[in-house]
């Protein structure tokens, strides 16, 4: 089957100057257990580890209490500018960008590069039952290509654009996709890594189902009481089973992003922690 190739597009760079960083953040950040300071300008040899290799990363910026919205879906924004660099740098690094529809409602989000130099990636919509609207970003812009991921009996719109290509989810007894098979899905149809981007649910879902490689998951210092929840799964009611793995932390400006080493290929090899699932959670 073809592949779909990521869209090249001109770049505009809209953030600002960088005011933050030290420019030295290739050796320090890959020490295991560091703190490193990254501004708006400085990339981190973890990007180029992405792009050359076919991991699957999941990216998500929560406040304090862990929510990534409030109650009623407002995000903008949860973390501030360099994070938000820091997100487009990984898009530019990956194949594909995997999104669950509830996100594409809410935020009708681009899913491109725009704050860095870049390929866009290809846009996956997690969409069994049709929900994102025709007037979708994803469906009407043809800046990257989309793969809108649905069930057997969704009908698509009359003038879908000739950039969003369909394709059938299989059916199962119990209607629930699991994220491996989501991901062998995605790869029949894009090489490379594949960013799960949000929103907190599929990214909980693909962390508890052991299938990511890396999660980079932003602390902004904000408080929002009670809002849409960031990673939540299943987890175990004694504290030394608690998930705990390799880790790298980068400050951000006032927000704090800590990269967890699922794997053993994204922990270096080390057989230590090698299993990706949280103990025995269920999906969340």
């Amino acid at each position: 089957m073809d592949h779909i190739a990521p869209a090249e597009h001109p770049h505009v760079d809209t953030t600002e100057a960088n005011t933050e960083g030290t420019g030295d953040t290739g050796d320090t950040a890959s020490t295991v257990g560091t703190i490193s300071t990254v501004g708006e300008e400085d990339t981190l040899a973890v990007y180029d580890t992405i792009a050359g290799g076919d991991e699957v990363v999941a990216q998500l910026a929560q406040s304090e209490d862990g929510f990534i919205a409030t109650s009623n879906g407002d995000a903008q924004f949860v973390s501030g500018q360099i994070d938000r660099a820091h997100l487009h740098r990984i898009r530019a690094s990956v194949g594909a960008v995997l999104v669950g529809c509830g996100t594409v409602v809410a935020d009708d989000p681009q899913l491109t590069v725009r704050a860095v130099p870049g390929k866009n990636p290809v846009r996956v919509i997690l969409d069994p039952h049709g929900r994102i609207p025709a007037t979708a970003t994803v469906l009407t812009s043809p800046e990257a290509p989309t793969l809108w991921l649905t069930g057997a009996e969704v009908v698509p719109p009359k003038d879908i654009g000739d950039h969003v290509h369909m394709v059938r989810l299989p059916a199962t007894a119990d209607s629930e996709i699991s994220p491996a098979t989501i991901i062998s899905l995605i790869r029949e149809h894009v090489s490379g890594s594949i960013l799960v981007e949000g929103g907190g649910r599929t990214v909980s879902s693909f962390l508890s189902a052991g299938v990511l490689d890396r999660l980079f998951l932003t602390s902004a210092p904000v408080l929002i009481g009670n809002g849409v929840p960031g990673i939540r799964f299943e987890g175990t009611e004694v504290m030394a089973e608690a998930l705990r793995r390799p880790f790298r932390r980068y400050r951000f400006g006032e927000d704090m992003c800590t990269e967890y080493l699922l794997s053993k290929s994204a922990s270096g090899g080390s057989t230590e922690n090698a299993d990706r699932s949280p103990g025995d959670a269920s999906t969340a």
